[in-house]
């Protein structure tokens, strides 16, 4: 049950690591303590790792910019996002971009350049 809440509610502006504990009736640490217990790492972890793996998918498509992608993973400044993105995956938000650009052409997308408004793939 806490983990489709993180996964629903993780961009929302009034979403807090405290707001996971209240929703299954536990206290904080009850729930640190069980969560770590069964998934075998903290909330923390879980939630970055549901902003980043939106991240990826929103840094496929270029028509969102770096703000916005910021905006749809929960971080209100984008460079808080760009610094976790980096750490998270070793590249920056742009770097990864390119590379998933790159492997798209590889695999027969439209030549277009990333950026506002390109197409990934030609319309079918």
């Amino acid at each position: 049950m806490a983990i489709q809440f993180v996964e629903r509610h993780f961009v929302d502006s009034v979403f807090s690591l405290r707001a996971v504990p209240r929703r299954v009736g536990l206290s904080p640490g009850a729930f640190g303590r069980l969560f770590r217990r069964e998934t075998g790492g903290p909330v923390s972890a879980l939630v970055l790792t549901v902003r980043m793996q939106r991240a990826e998918e929103l840094l496929g498509d270029p028509a969102f910019s770096m703000k916005e992608i910021a905006a749809r993973t929960g971080y209100a400044h984008p460079p808080n996002f760009t610094r976790a993105f980096r750490r998270h995956s070793g590249l920056s938000p742009t770097a990864f971009r390119k590379a998933r650009w790159a492997q798209r052409l590889g695999a027969g997308a439209e030549p277009h350049p990333p950026g506002k408004g390109a197409m990934l793939e030609s319309p079918p």
